[in-house]
C-alpha cells in the first residue's frame, strides 16, 4: 500500500477541479475590526456614581452612620 501525498493528490486533480481545490483551501481575508470609541467623560461618571453608592453602602453596611 502506497501512502497518497498531497502532491501526488493535487496533480491527479483535473484543471477544473485544481482551482476548486484551491479556492477550498485559500485565506479567507478578514475585515479589520473597528476601533470603539470611548466617551471618557461618561465612563468617569458612571464610575463615580458606582463607586459612591458601594461607599455608602459600605458604610451602612458596617454601622457607621
Amino acid at each position: 500500500m502506497t501512502a497518497e501525498t498531497v502532491f501526488n493528490v493535487y496533480s491527479a486533480l483535473s484543471e477544473i477541479e485544481k482551482k476548486r481545490f484551491l479556492s477550498m483551501i485559500a485565506p479567507v481575508e478578514f475585515a479589520a475590526p473597528e476601533k470603539v470609541k470611548k466617551d471618557t467623560l461618561a465612563d468617569s461618571y458612571y464610575r463615580e456614581i458606582i463607586l459612591t453608592k458601594f461607599r455608602k453602602w459600605n458604610l451602612k453596611r458596617k454601622g457607621v452612620n
